[in-house]
C-alpha cells in the first residue's frame, strides 16, 4: 500500500452555527486548511499513487467554489434573508453558498471527503484497478484544531 499526502492553501470561509449557544451562532470566518492523503494498492507507470500537479487542480476548483464565500445551512434563516434582500454583485452574495449540513468543520472535512474523492476517480487513469482511495481528509479551522474524515478502504482487489 502506498500513500501521498499534500497540504492545500488555506480556504477563506464565512459560516455560522444557528443552533450553537455560544459566539459561533453569529457569522464569522476561518481560514480552513485541507490536507488529503491519497493511497494507491498499485502504483501508476511513473511510480506514482498520483501525480502531485492533480491535488494543484483539486485545489483550484476548491478555491473557485469556496474561497471567500459564505456557506450556510440551507435551514438557515439568515441565508433565506441574504437570498431575499437581491443585494449586487458588490455585496458578495453571488459567493453565497447553501449546504445540506451545518457548516461545522467536520460535516465539511466530510464533505470535502467526497469531492476529493469523485474529483480524483474522475481523473486518475485506473483509479479502481489500481485501488486508488481518497483515504483522508484533515481540515484545519486554527493552527491547532482540525477535524477528520476517513473512507472505508478495502484491501481487497475483487470486482
Amino acid at each position: 500500500m502506498y500513500e501521498v499526502t499534500k497540504r492545500l492553501k488555506e480556504i477563506s470561509i464565512a459560516h455560522r452555527l444557528p443552533r450553537h449557544e455560544g459566539q459561533c451562532r453569529f457569522l464569522h470566518g476561518h481560514n480552513y486548511t485541507p490536507v488529503i492523503t491519497v493511497q494507491a494498492t498499485l502504483l501508476d507507470s511513473q511510480g506514482m499513487v498520483v501525480d502531485f500537479h492533480l491535488f494543484s487542480k483539486f485545489q483550484e476548483e476548491m478555491l473557485d467554489f469556496y474561497d471567500h464565500a459564505v456557506v450556510l445551512w440551507t435551514n438557515d434563516p439568515l441565508g433565506g434573508l441574504l437570498e431575499d434582500a437581491q443585494f449586487d454583485d458588490s455585496m458578495g452574495l453571488r459567493r453565497l453558498r447553501r449546504v445540506e449540513f451545518t457548516p461545522t468543520v467536520e460535516h465539511l472535512a466530510t464533505k470535502w471527503l467526497q469531492e476529493a474523492h469523485y474529483f480524483f476517480n474522475r481523473e486518475v487513469a485506473g483509479f479502481r484497478e489500481r485501488g486508488v482511495c481518497v483515504k483522508r481528509m484533515e481540515v484545519f479551522e486554527t493552527v491547532d484544531s482540525c477535524a477528520v474524515a476517513t473512507a472505508y478502504v478495502s484491501t481487497s482487489r475483487s470486482n
